[in-house]
C-alpha cells in the first residue's frame, strides 16, 4: 500500500499493488509537492504487516518485510458432531485491533502469530465458546470448538431481506463470502438484493458445500433515489441485461410497487430504511404525506407520493433505535397500523461489507428447519399473512387466548385477552423486560423472570381490551452482546419486535382500525 499524509492530516491509503511471485512490485507515486509525506506498507495473509517505510518519488530497491506466517488448524462442530460454520473473534493480548476469521467447519486458516483471546459464535441461537490460543511463528495451532444450538426456534426460519455483494456497485464482498458469513451468523436464508441487478444464486449454496447451513432467495433492491429504496422478492433473471430489474427513473411510488408486484409474480413489497417518510412530511395522525407538490421531488405534478401496495416496512434497518426521535420508524409503522394497513415489521442488515449479514433478521414460520428444504412460497406467505418477527438477539412465541398467532384476527370472548408469551435468548444476551402495546399505547411493562437464562420469560399476561385493537410486543435488554456479535446501544434497541395480532373487540368479524392518534409510549423496565 502507498499511504499518503497531507499537511495537518492523518495518514490514508492512496493506492495498492499486488506483488509478483518473487515478491517484486512497483507503484506510481504522484507529485503533490514537498509538504506531502509518503510511506509504503506490505500486508499478507497470516502475517503481521510490515513496518511502514518512508519513501519519496524516484526511490527504488525498497524492501518490506511482514512477519513470519502463522496459521490455525480448526475443527468446528455442532452439537450433533457435524461441521459447523463459525465467526471467530480474536483479541490480541498486545492490545492490537481485533481480528475476524470465518470458519467453515474444518480446515486451515492463516492467522498472524501471537496470543489471542478468542470467541467463537454462530449468531443468536448458538452458545458462544471462549478461550485463549497462541499462534506460533512459522507454525500452526489447533482449535477444536463445539457450538451448541440452545435456542428453540423450531417451526420458524430466519432470513435477512436486504443483503448486498459485489454484484452491487457499492460492495466488494463476493457472493460466496456473503453466504459463508450468513451461515457463520446462524442465518437460514439470504435474500440477495443487489442494486438494479437480479442474479440467480439458487445453486450456489450447494455448489459451495454450504447447503446444509444456508439457502438463497433472489430479490432486488429497487434503488430509486426518489421516492425511496424498495425491496422485492422472490424474483429470477429474465435473460435481459442485469436480469431485468425494475426501471425506476421518473416513476412514483404507486407505479414502482405495481411494477415490483408484477415482476415478482405477486411476491413481497417492502419499504426500505424509510427516510422518504420524512421527505414527504409523513403525518402520523392522518397516515398520509403533508407534502402536496411532487415536482419539488423531481416527479410529475400528478405523481402519487404514497401507495399502500406494500407488505412491510424496515422498522429495523441495522441497529439504530426505531424509537429514537431521529429515527421514528416505530411510530411511522404504528401510524400505518392505526390507519388499517396490516404491515409487518421487518428487521434487516442492509449489509454491504459482509460483516453484519443477518444482524438484524426476520423470523417467519416454516414447515421445516432445514434451510434448503424451505419453500420460498412459505416465506412469502409468512410476510403476506403478517407472521413475522424482527430480532436483534431474542426469539418469541406469542399466542392470544391459546388460539391467535401473529397476523391473525381474533375475537375475544370477554373484555380481556390472555397473551401466552415465551421468550428465549442466549444467556449472554440479556432480556430485562417486555412491553405490550395496544393501538400504539403501552398497556403493560413486565420484567423478565430470568434475564440471564435461556428462557427469559414464559408467562400468561392478561391485558384488558376495549374495542378493536392491534397488539404488538417488544423486548429489551441492557447489556452489550458477546464479542463476535454486533455491538449497539443495548438499552435503546429492542431485542425483538413482533408484527401485530388483530383483536376484534366488538365481535363484528372485522378489524376496525382506531384511526390516527397520539401514542402513549413507555419503554422503561418496571423492575
Amino acid at each position: 500500500y502507498i499511504e499518503a499524509q497531507a499537511p495537518d492530516a492523518d495518514w490514508g491509503v492512496l493506492d495498492e499493488a499486488q506483488a509478483a511471485a518473487d515478491g517484486s512490485f512497483s507503484l506510481p507515486l504522484p507529485e503533490f509537492g514537498t509538504p506531502w509525506a509518503w510511506r509504503l506498507r506490505a500486508v499478507a495473509p497470516g502475517r503481521h504487516d510490515s513496518p511502514a517505510v518512508d519513501v519519496s518519488p524516484g526511490d527504488t530497491g525498497i524492501t518490506l518485510e511482514p512477519s513470519a506466517e502463522g496459521s490455525l488448524d480448526y475443527a468446528v462442530l455442532d452439537g450433533d458432531g457435524k461441521p459447523s460454520p463459525s465467526r471467530l473473534n480474536l483479541r490480541p493480548s498486545d492490545g492490537g485491533a481485533d481480528l475476524t476469521v470465518w470458519l467453515d467447519g474444518t480446515g486451515t486458516q492463516p492467522v498472524p502469530p501471537g496470543t489471542y483471546a478468542y470467541t467463537a459464535t454462530r449468531g443468536y441461537e448458538y452458545a458462544p465458546v471462549t478461550g485463549e490460543l497462541t499462534v506460533p511463528e512459522g507454525g500452526a495451532v489447533a482449535l477444536d470448538v463445539e457450538l451448541q444450538h440452545i435456542i428453540d426456534t423450531s417451526g420458524w426460519v430466519s432470513l435477512d431481506t436486504h443483503v448486498h455483494s459485489s454484484d452491487s456497485p457499492d460492495s466488494r464482498v463476493s457472493p460466496a463470502d456473503v453466504l459463508l458469513h450468513a451461515a457463520a451468523h446462524g442465518l437460514d436464508l439470504v435474500v440477495h438484493t443487489e442494486h438494479e441487478h437480479i442474479v440467480d444464486r439458487a445453486s450456489m449454496p450447494e455448489d459451495l458445500g454450504y447447503d446444509g447451513w444456508i439457502d438463497s432467495i433472489g430479490g432486488e433492491e429497487v434503488t430509486a433515489s426518489i421516492p425511496e429504496h424498495l425491496t422485492m422478492f422472490p424474483v429470477t433473471p429474465d435473460g435481459s441485461p442485469r436480469g431485468g430489474p425494475v426501471e425506476w427513473f421518473g416513476r412514483d411510488l404507486d407505479e414502482l410497487f405495481a411494477l415490483m408486484r408484477e415482476r415478482s409474480d405477486g411476491g413481497v413489497n417492502l419499504l426500505n430504511h424509510p427516510s422518504y417518510l420524512g421527505t414527504i412530511g409523513w403525518d402520523r395522525i392522518l397516515a398520509e404525506p403533508t407534502l402536496s407538490d411532487p415536482t419539488l421531488l423531481g416527479l410529475a405534478p400528478d405523481a402519487a407520493l404514497w401507495s399502500w401496495n406494500l407488505d412491510g416496512i424496515e422498522v429495523m434497518n441495522g441497529h439504530s433505535s426505531p424509537f429514537s426521535s431521529g429515527n421514528g420508524r416505530w411510530l411511522d409503522w404504528q401510524s400505518m397500523l392505526n390507519a388499517g394497513h396490516p404491515l409487518v415489521a421487518v428487521g434487516s442488515s442492509d449489509d454491504h461489507g459482509g460483516m453484519k449479514v443477518g444482524f438484524p433478521r426476520t423470523y417467519v414460520p416454516a414447515s421445516t428447519d432445514v434451510p434448503k428444504d424451505v419453500a420460498t412460497e412459505e416465506v412469502v406467505d409468512g410476510f403476506l399473512q403478517g407472521r413475522a418477527l424482527a430480532s436483534t438477539g431474542a426469539f418469541a412465541r406469542v399466542l392470544v387466548d391459546g388460539e391467535a398467532e401473529l397476523g391473525d384476527l381474533w375475537a375475544p370472548e370477554g373484555d380481556t385477552v390472555d397473551i401466552e408469551l415465551h421468550i428465549e435468548a442466549l444467556p449472554e444476551i440479556d432480556v430485562t423486560h417486555v412491553v405490550v402495546f395496544l393501538n400504539c399505547d403501552t398497556v403493560l411493562q413486565v420484567p423478565a423472570t430470568d434475564p440471564d437464562g435461556v428462557v427469559k420469560l414464559s408467562e400468561v399476561l392478561t391485558v384488558p381490551v376495549d374495542g378493536d385493537a392491534h397488539l404488538t410486543i417488544a423486548a429489551f435488554g441492557e447489556n452489550w452482546l458477546p464479542l463476535g456479535l454486533p455491538q449497539f446501544n443495548p438499552t435503546d434497541v429492542p431485542r425483538l419486535l413482533t408484527s401485530p395480532i388483530y383483536l376484534d373487540g366488538d365481535g363484528d368479524g372485522v378489524f376496525t382500525a382506531p384511526g390516527g392518534r397520539e401514542c402513549l409510549l413507555l419503554l422503561d423496565n418496571p423492575g
